[in-house]
Order: structure tokens, then C-alpha cells, then sequence
């Protein structure tokens, strides 16, 4: 997958105050430069996927991006296994909703140890994936 000029959209102003002050937060992460608003503190993505930029990257990414490292499939998991053992130990039963679940392997976790899980995914890849175990809205979290 090949991200283009037409893929991007350059954000002049805070998203969430309209001001223009920002400063450089952060190292750009592929490409991606993330400032901090100088009013409201709130920390984006400066120059940030438009609709058709998202819908291209993470048509494959559960393939081509999250899956395809062997090392970070480990180190994910093992970092989904802590944050479960927090999270359970804290609320202990429920209701689970996952934003950005991807193929669904955090669910697993809460899923075997009896929650109801709910995911939401953009990818449409990792949606099918993920709704093969559990309850998932493909698209948008609005």
C-alpha cells in the first residue's frame, strides 16, 4: 500500500479549539508529525489521513501492518495479557467495549474469562477477523 499526497489532509488549526497555535510534540512516527495545541493542550496528528488516505491504509493492515512482525505479535500480546490481569482485577466481571480492536485478540481475553465483548474497527480486514469471535461494528466510532 502506497499513501500519496491525496491521501493526507493538513490540519492549519486545533480540531478540537480552532486555535492556530501549535508547537512540534513528539518524533514523526512514519511520516506522521504529531504538535501540541498552544490553547487547549490537546495533542494531534498534524498532517493526518483524510477518508480515502484511512480507508486505503487500513484496508490491509491487520496483514500487511499488525500481524506481519513476528516480535511485536509477542510483545502485544504479552502486553495485552498485563493490561487484562489490571483491568480484571479492577472491575472483575461485564461488559467490554473495544475501540479500534482490530483482529479481536484483546477481546479473547475478556471473552475467556466470561465478559460480554463488543468491538468497533475501522479495517475492514480486521473486522471480518474479529467478527468471527465476537459482536464488532465495522467503520467509524462516531
Amino acid at each position: 500500500m502506497t499513501l500519496t499526497k491525496q491521501d493526507i489532509e493538513n490540519l492549519e488549526s486545533c480540531p478540537w479549539c480552532g486555535s492556530r497555535n501549535m508547537a512540534e510534540w513528539g518524533r514523526p512516527v512514519r511520516k506522521f508529525n504529531s504538535v501540541v495545541c498552544g490553547e487547549c493542550k490537546l495533542i494531534y496528528v498534524r498532517n493526518r489521513l483524510n477518508g480515502v488516505g484511512l480507508k486505503k491504509y487500513y484496508a490491509t493492515y491487520l496483514s500487511d501492518m499488525h500481524q506481519a512482525d513476528t516480535q511485536k505479535n509477542v510483545q502485544r500480546e504479552q502486553m495485552y495479557k498485563l493490561e487484562f490481569d489490571l483491568i480484571n482485577g479492577i472491575v472483575g466481571d461485564g461488559k467490554v467495549l473495544d475501540v479500534g480492536c482490530s483482529a479481536g485478540l484483546f477481546l479473547d481475553l475478556f471473552k475467556a474469562a466470561g465478559y460480554e465483548c463488543c468491538g468497533v474497527e475501522f479495517g475492514s480486514e480486521a473486522a471480518e477477523e474479529a467478527s468471527k469471535k465476537h459482536n464488532i461494528h465495522a467503520g467509524e466510532f462516531s
